[in-house]
Formats: C-alpha cells, structure tokens, sequence
C-alpha cells in the first residue's frame, strides 16, 4: 500500500511531461508511493510519453486515459472526479503536467512532517516560479516565509499555496463540488479545516508559467480569463462558504470575494451580452441560497420552519433574474433576504 499519492493532471504537455514525470521518479523514500495521472484526450504526444512511463514503472505511474477532452465539456474538477477515488495513500501530493519537483526528498520531507505532526492537515513549501520563453524575471513563492502568517485566515483572503508544494492527509472525498475553480485553492481550504497549516522553509519543486497554461490568462489577461472561469470562480466561492460560513470573521472574506466577482460578471455582461451573471446565478443550488440567506440576515431561526416562505423567496428571486440582466451587486444581496 503506498504511504502517498502524487495527482497529476496532464493535457497536450509533450514538451514539459517527461521532466514532471521525471521528478516523481526521482523522490527517494523510505516507503512506497504512486502517481496517479490523468491525460485528458492530449493530442500531441503526451498520452504515449505517459504510456512509456507507465510500462518502464509499472508499480509507480497509473494512469488514467481519457477518450474525449473533459475539461471542454465542463468538467472542471478531474482531480476529485477522476483521480482522488482512486488514491489508496494516507497522503496525497499535487502537480501539474508541466511543472516539477526539484528536491528528491521533497516527499519524504513532507510525509515526516506530517507523521511528526497529527494536528496538521496539511503542510507546504515555497517553490520557485519562473516563465517559459518570456523574460520576465523567476522569484520564489510565497515571498515572505514567515510561518505565522500562513493562518486559514489569510488562505481565505487569498491562496499561498502553490499547487505542487502541497501535501493533505487524505479526507473523505465524498460530495467533492463539481465544475468549480480553481480547484486547488479549494482543496487546500477543504483540508484546513480539520488541523492546522505547516510549512517547511526549502524551495522543493518549481511552478512554470507559459501560455498554454490554465492560468496564464489569470497573469496577463485577466478580462479573458473571467469571461472564460469567472462562473466557476464564483462558483468555487459558494462553496467555500459552505465550508465556513458560520463564522462571522470567515463569512466576510467569503462574502467579500462573492460581491467583487459579481461586480466583474456584470461589468463584462454590460459591455459586452456575455449573460455571465446570469449563468453563474442559475448554477447556485437551493442548498447554497438557503446558506446566504441564513447568514446574511442573522436568521435565529431554522429555515425549514419557514419552508413555504423560503421557496416564494426562491421565486421571486430567480422572475427578478429574468426580467433584468443590469442587476447590481448590492442589489443581488437585497433579493436574498427574507422579509
């Protein structure tokens, strides 16, 4: 049984996936891991680049093939649809197709800790960021290495953690959300709460950044990135506050980044009839509504004994959606409330 589980996603990565792959290969560790791979439909070399791997270490590399892009049919959460049930570790690691491990005992460094620590959920690294045929200049992330500021609290402001430093002790995966973004950042919160956030000060894997990258676009082009994620990202906001919506503290930092992609959504709808608003507002489940609802006017009360009152608001709210696409930010909050 392998003590940790390395999740990687990978899509038209030929020219980078062998130096990732590369890097699993090299972790020296005193017990066994996997690297669970999922290739969604590349065409450009990657699926047999992984194949080759995956028969040269048969015990190591898994890899799961898709026939058809996922992620062009929505499927924005492949980690929790396709590789989280299949990890069997007590741990699970993060990187991307075309990043990469520097540090060979970047593993086991991670892997003690946790062990040394039970009342930590998770720990991570500082990486080393730099851009693939561009000249702007590497730096080290996140910047500042004081271990007393990586509190829940500022990983709800905003997200510390690169992807390919980070290692969870394994949750139930159960009821992950579908279809939100950025799924790291979301992992990295679903973890925190249940221990605390460690960090070790060494520079163990690199992050690249080059513009057939997800989040590229995020970097030099941020209109084009909302207008193509800024439904999940909201999205991905809704459900944070499930997670911590009962403390008023955390409910405001939630709230806060909710009403800001709002305001980005309907700016973008006013210029250009993108509809954006619209969608991400039709993607919200009764459940989350009943969950603002509650926490936005400080109901004392159980919803469920207001049932019929609860399902007019749903109504009326979701007439207003359609009669008007100027709705405002503040306004949106004011249809939420129950009178």
């Amino acid at each position: 049984m392998p003590k940790v589980s390395i999740l990687c996603l990978a899509y038209n990565q030929s020219k980078f996936i062998r130096q990732t792959l590369d890097s699993f290969i090299m972790q020296k560790t005193n017990f066994k891991f996997e690297v669970l791979i999922n290739d969604d439909a590349s065409t450009d070399g990657t699926k047999e680049i992984i194949e080759e791997y995956a028969q040269k270490y048969p015990d190591i590399i898994k890899p799961v093939f898709q026939k058809e892009n996922q992620f062009s049919q929505g499927i924005r959460d492949m980690c929790g649809k396709f590789l989280l049930p299949l990890a069997r570790s007590e741990y699970i690691a993060l990187c991307e197709g075309d990043d990469f491990f520097t540090d060979e005992n970047k593993l086991q460094l991670q892997a003690d800790f946790l062990d040394n620590n039970p009342e930590y959920s998770l720990c991570f690294h500082p990486v080393r960021v730099f851009y693939e045929n561009s000249n702007q200049k590497e730096y080290i992330f996140p910047r500042k290495k004081d271990p007393s500021r990586f509190t829940l609290k500022r990983l709800l402001k905003s997200n510390f953690i690169q992807t390919n430093s980070v290692m969870y002790r394994k949750q139930d995966y159960s009821g992950f959300p579908k279809d939100i973004l950025p799924v790291d950042w979301y992992l990295h919160l679903y973890h925190a709460q249940f221990g605390k956030i460690g960090f070790i000060n060494k520079v163990m894997s690199t992050y690249r950044r080059h513009e057939g990258g997800i989040w590229w676009d995020s970097n030099v082009n941020k209109e084009k990135h909302y207008k193509k994620h800024g439904v999940a990202n909201l999205a991905c906001y809704f459900e944070i506050l499930k997670l911590y919506g009962e403390k008023e503290e955390y409910r405001n930092i939630i709230l806060g980044h909710i009403k800001s992609m709002l305001g980005i959504l309907i700016d973008i709808d006013k210029r250009d009839n993108e509809n954006l608003y619209e969608e991400s507002l039709a993607q919200i489940s009764n459940e989350t509504l009943k969950s603002i609802i509650y926490y936005e006017t400080k109901i004392l009360y159980k919803i469920n004994e207001k049932k019929k009152r609860f399902s007019r608001t749903l109504k009326q709210m979701r007439r207003a959606i359609r009669r008007t696409s100027r709705i405002t930010a503040d306004f949106f909050y004011k249809l939420f409330r129950l009178r």
